[in-house]
């Protein structure tokens, strides 16, 4: 029997690596749940959470939660209860949310070819944009480095020009994602076409995905600087990516911006100029579907 505790802000095991790992204890039929905890490899610790430092696992869900299990599991004590299927830490109410399972994507919005992110095929607006990256890293999400030699960690940025982005309206209502948000669009780009079947994977057309929290004073979030790293199969063929997964509330009036972009300095980018043209029409255009808890 497995009890999986996760971080949400972990850039080196994000909560992608927990949920496989939960999946496919389950689907041989292990005991196992799963737990998402505010801190990981990249901190994010909240006050009241799991301290292993002193100790005390009496004193935070978390730590209740382990000791239940052990309860039930190692001292095979039938009356211990073991706590709900799946759990994850909320910044924007007191305590733990519950589900029965990791929620699945529910809403989907769709990438418009004049930059806007919107909730039907139907306002998708004809239109293509691009970008091309360079040798050097243009965009930036975490430097684990800095923190450890006691440097700041700039905002995540991207250089105009060498990233596309797709921005919704104001949201009416809050937006509660939990989970990891998918991605599916399709890409051209005639450079990374003549070299991807070489047979060197660095080839390959490299793009780095991920999604920002947007302010109404413009202000952007990416939630805990988390993106998702893409080595394109086949740039003729449209293709899937899952997002890092997040807890994260967006609020009424914010708006979440899509972005691709051709680097990030915490990776290994592009060998080589590749540009990258996007083109979007109503029923042909890239899709963002979300994992939306009520």
């Amino acid at each position: 029997p497995t009890l999986l505790v996760q971080g949400q802000a972990d850039s080196l095991f994000n909560l992608n690596e927990a949920t496989a790992t939960y999946r496919a204890l389950k689907s041989q039929g292990t005991t196992a749940k799963m737990i998402w905890q505010a801190w990981g490899h990249s901190g994010g610790q909240v006050p009241g959470e799991l301290d292993l430092s002193t100790g005390d696992l009496e004193s935070s869900y978390v730590g209740r939660r382990i000791l239940d299990w052990f309860g039930r599991y190692l001292r095979h004590d039938e009356n211990t209860a073991t706590g709900p299927e799946f759990a994850y830490y909320r910044d924007w109410e007191s305590g733990y949310g519950t589900a029965a399972s990791v929620p699945a994507t529910s809403r989907t919005m769709y990438l418009s070819g004049d930059g806007s992110l919107v909730d039907s095929r139907a306002e998708v607006a004809p239109g293509s944009r691009g970008y091309t990256n360079w040798l050097l890293p243009t965009s930036h999400s975490e430097s684990s480095l800095a923190g450890l030699i006691g440097l700041s960690d700039p905002a995540p940025y991207d250089t105009k020009g060498t990233y596309l982005g797709w921005t919704s309206a104001p949201l009416d209502e809050p937006v509660d994602v939990v989970g990891a948000p998918k991605a599916t669009l399709k890409v051209v780009s005639p450079q990374a076409e003549r070299v991807q079947n070489s047979g060197d994977a660095a080839d390959k057309l490299v793009l780095f995905a991920k999604v920002y929290d947007v302010a109404p004073d413009g202000t952007r979030t990416l939630v805990n600087r988390l993106v998702a790293p893409v080595r394109v199969p086949d740039v003729t063929r449209p293709f899937t990516v899952e997002l890092p997964g997040v807890v994260h509330r967006y609020e009424a009036g914010h708006r979440l911006q899509f972005v691709i972009a051709g680097s990030d300095t915490a990776y290994f980018g592009n060998r080589g100029v590749k540009p990258v043209t996007v083109v979007s029409a109503p029923q042909d255009t890239g899709v963002l579907e979300l994992p939306v808890v009520r």
